[in-house]
Order: C-alpha cells, then structure tokens, then sequence
C-alpha cells in the first residue's frame, strides 16, 4: 500500500502537514481544491490555494510513525555506539520522516493553483464558440451584516460602471422576498460576501470549538447562483482573520480573502475581465 504525505508552505510562511493520505484522499482534500483555486482543509486550518508559496507531496510504503520511528532506532543504535554522538533530540526524526519519501508532485500538480479552472473554460470557449463579451452590467452582491464589504465591493463596481444589485436597496413593490430576489435576480455576476457573521458547532461538540460562519441565507443564494450562471459567473469574497468556516461542497468556485491590503480588488477585476466585462484596470488607481 503506498501513503501520501503533503506539506503546505504559505506564502506568509505558516506551515501544514498532513500525513499518511491513500491516493483518493490526497485526490480529494488536496489536488483537486488546488486545481480549483479552491479552500484546503487541512488539522482543522482553512488554506486558500492561492495563498500556497510551496507544497510538497512524498510517497512511502510505510506509514510515517513506522518511518519516523525507524529513523529513531537508527539514530539511537548511532549514539549507543559513539558517546560523542551528538543528542538525539536534536534530529527531530518526525520531521525528517517526511523526507524519506519519494517525491512525486509532478505526478499530480501541473501548474499554479486554478490551472484546471483555465484549462476547462478554454476548452468550453472553444467548444461551443462562446462570445467573449457579457450580456449586460448588472452584478448581484450577496451579503451578510459587514456593511463595510458590502459598500465597499459596491463602490469598487462601479469604478468600471457596473451596476451593483443589492437586494434590499431595490423596491419591494408589493412583492415577497423571494419574489423580489428571483426578479432582481437576472444578472451577469454574482459577487457572494461570507462574512463572520453567525457562530455554529457541531451538535456533540462545544462551545469552545465553534466556529464562525456567512448567515445561512448567503449560503444559500451562493449555491442559486452556481446553478443560475455558473461557476465561473460567480466568485466568494471571504473575511480574512476569522477562521470563517467555508462549505466544502463548493471548493470548486473561485474564493478571495477581503483583507485591508485591497489586494483582493486587483484579483476581482482581473476575474471580471477574464468573464469578458469591459474592465479598465487603470481605474484601480
């Protein structure tokens, strides 16, 4: 049996390990998020694909406590026979277990996170002719109770003369929520802002280990919109430091993290302009 051991450097330089995978697992929990600049999910942290500066995956036949204890065994038999030897404890063999394995990335990665994401819309462009321009300048943004994300994002589409919908600034004209939400709904985009707006846990678990979540009815218009446009129609704007919890159903669409270095705007309009928007990118300045 082969196992599969991956090791995720940031690029702020925080570091995930995760060992002993089988080869459907590493499929699923690693390659395939990273092939859709989609969330890994990895010891209970969230890592956005496109904050990886390095990964690393090793193969092994054993599992890694076997490896890691070998190395301990071997180390020890060194030092018993050489009193100069220098202390064990300084080799860390768990560490180095990970780099007893062969490496194999090549094997499963063949391109910066999203590349599949790129390849699978070029190949749909080209298979149905697609028209590169979109119909129409109206974006949908879905949102929670962060009013500074809504404004904000508003106030950035419109830099490029976009019309931002935000469904309570619409008239209700007698109509019930889910009335005036299908109506307003017949959009070019979907912007869908997950804020850290409710705390939730697991039934048998406890309140100490409960994370925060977007309202439960952003997450349901999220997947509305994944049905009505598409996922390439449709990117998620998560609120970075919160350890917000992103549902794993949906790690094939696109995620930015809304941070105070604006970065996520330059991401957003580049997105906007690969769906086919008019977007100037000078107008960022």
């Amino acid at each position: 049996m082969k196992y599969y051991h991956t090791l995720i450097i940031t690029k702020d330089n925080s570091v995930e390990r995760i060992v002993d995978l089988s080869e459907d697992d590493l499929l699923k929990k690693i390659i395939e998020p990273y092939e859709q600049a989609g969330i890994i999910f990895i010891n209970g942290t969230s890592i956005n694909s496109v904050d990886i500066g390095r990964i690393h995956i090793r193969e092994t036949s054993e599992k890694y406590n076997v490896i890691s204890e070998r190395l301990y065994q071997e180390e020890k038999f060194r030092r018993d026979m050489n009193t100069n030897f220098i202390d064990l404890t300084a080799y860390g063999n768990y560490e180095n277990a990970f780099w007893e394995g062969v490496d194999v990335l090549d094997n499963y990665i063949q391109g910066p996170a999203g590349y599949k994401i790129a390849e699978e819309e070029k190949k749909h462009k080209e298979k149905n002719n697609l028209e590169t321009k979109v119909a129409g300048n109206k974006v949908f943004i879905v949102h929670g109770h962060n009013e500074e994300m809504k404004q904000t994002t508003a106030r950035f589409l419109e830099k490029f003369d976009l019309e931002p919908i935000i469904l309570h600034e619409q008239p209700n004209q007698g109509r019930t929520i889910i009335e005036k939400f299908s109506d307003y709904s017949d959009v070019s985009y979907a912007i869908v802002l997950l804020s850290a707006d409710d705390l939730a846990f697991i039934k048998n678990d406890t309140p100490d280990n409960a994370k925060f979540r977007a309202r439960q009815n952003v997450i349901l218009e999220l997947g509305y919109f994944l049905g009505k446009l598409g996922r390439d129609k449709v990117v998620a704007i998560f609120e970075q430091g919160k350890d917000i919890e992103i549902p794993s159903d949906f790690s094939g669409i696109l995620y930015l993290g809304y941070s105070g270095d604006e970065s996520w705007k330059l991401m957003l309009a580049k997105e906007l302009k690969a769906t086919g928007f008019d977007i100037d990118l000078n107008n960022l300045l």
